[in-house]
């Protein structure tokens, strides 16, 4: 109970509530870096040192892996074997989100190896860029966070269920945290961080 006048203190909330949409972000980034790899596929330059503009291969709908829906509508469902998480009601895979992303067929053959920068065949390299705390409106909202124990054994958390669950084909998911160098209008370190990044 609050005295008139007095502003309530938030109770804290589950870390599934609390960091879903941070998840959701994860979800797109690892969504992205596996098309990335399947976009790659005809690429054989791996160089992680060449501009990214320069590396994007050209791809065609052929290079992109069918989903469950897209074959059930082609009555093709047969023609792949599909994941033992797949939910064949929804076509996506068996976790209680919206961001569950769409059943593909499990990997038949190689995974292509080192298909794009960042990606072998081990392993998906994708980098958390964390802003230095100036004093500006990210540190605002840095200090509402969990202490750093507690957000770091979250994000490993979420990192184990994206391998667990998501089809990456093989690869496992290395995410590096990154801190930047400058502050948030800075152009010249923002760059500079990029190349190091690169």
């Amino acid at each position: 109970m609050t005295a008139p006048g007095e502003n309530p203190v938030p109770s804290r909330s589950s870390a599934l509530r609390r960091y879903g949409p941070a998840a959701g972000v994860v979800a797109v980034v690892a969504a992205i870096a596996v098309v990335s790899v399947v976009v790659g596929r005809g690429s054989s330059n791996g160089s992680a040192t060449t501009s990214p503009a320069k590396t994007l291969p050209s791809a065609t709908v052929a290079d992109v892996p069918i989903t469950y829906n897209e074959a059930k509508a082609q009555n093709k469902l047969g023609n792949y074997k599909w994941p033992d998480d797949c939910d064949p009601a929804t076509g996506r895979l068996k976790i209680p989100s919206v961001y569950s992303p769409p059943c593909l067929p499990e990997l038949e053959g190689g995974n292509g190896g080192a298909t794009y920068p960042g990606v072998t065949g081990d392993e998906i390299t994708i980098v958390a860029f964390v802003p230095p705390s100036n004093g500006d409106i990210t540190a605002m909202f840095t200090s509402q966070m969990d202490d750093p124990e507690v957000v770091a054994a979250t994000s490993k958390a979420f990192r184990q269920m994206l391998d667990d669950l998501y089809s990456t084909w093989g690869r496992r998911l290395n995410f590096v945290r990154f801190d930047g160098s400058g502050a948030p209008g800075d152009a010249l370190a923002a760059h500079s961080d990029a190349v190091s990044v690169i």
